[in-house]
């Protein structure tokens, strides 16, 4: 194996090791949003939601 080739292979690893990590940190933050989104936004749901009419503008 050529020093050269041995450098090229260390570098795309380091490269593919960092592009890695960073879909992670990426993935992991999506995740954390979707989280928080669905455990703070179902309290929010309830049937009265999906029956109910839109009240017009003016009305409490």
């Amino acid at each position: 194996m050529s020093p050269l080739y041995r450098r090229r292979m260390i570098t795309h690893r380091i490269g593919i090791s960092l592009s890695f990590m960073a879909m992670m940190f990426g993935v992991g933050a999506l995740i954390w949003i979707l989280a928080l989104l669905l455990y703070r936004g179902f309290g929010a749901f309830s049937l009265h939601m999906f029956y109910q009419t839109t009240p017009t503008q003016g009305m409490p």
